[in-house]
């Protein structure tokens, strides 16, 4: 069994913030020429090269997990450059959780809590605990094949649990 999730970090409200407070920005960036402001012109151009970043590295955020008989791989770029991978055998525990991101976790993209690393881009998640205590949360979008694949790793692997 071998399938693959990819997901976007889709909260439209951000960006569009960003957009509203970038173009604040670009408007201040020409009052700031117009009235030949000295730095004031070098500052407002720095902000808008910074808002525009975050805003380029919003857009592309994308989680790419690809789940396989053996091992589990997944990449959160454009932040990682390659697939970090978990082996099936290093699992102890695998279960779907559905959760609160804010609540939970502070927020959506790569949070880090006590022994967990969560890959947050939305609510439905599969929680991966691994022999050393680690938790990898990973958010999902085919709640139904990941259902399949859980059964399927639980049935192979008399040793993993589907209990948190």
């Amino acid at each position: 069994m071998k399938f693959t999730e990819s997901q976007k970090l889709n909260i439209l409200w951000v960006k569009w913030l960003l957009i509203v407070i970038l173009i604040g920005f670009i408007i201040l960036f020409i009052y700031t020429i117009i009235r030949k402001t000295p730095y004031g012109s070098l500052i407002i151009g720095s902000g808008i090269i910074l808002i525009a970043v975050i805003l380029l590295l919003i857009t592309k955020a994308t989680l790419r997990t690809v789940y396989s008989d053996e091992k589990i791989s997944y990449q959160f770029s454009p932040f990682s450059l390659h697939y970090k991978e978990i082996n099936i055998k290093e699992i102890k525990s695998i279960y779907l959780k559905t959760i609160d991101p804010v609540g939970e976790f502070g927020g959506y993209g790569f949070r880090v809590k006590r022994n967990t690393k969560a890959y947050i881009l939305s609510s439905k998640t599969i929680y991966i605990v691994l022999q050393n205590d680690k938790t990898i949360v990973l958010s999902i979008s085919d709640t139904i094949k990941i259902k399949e694949y859980v059964n399927y790793v639980l049935s192979k692997n008399l040793n993993i649990t589907s209990q948190p």
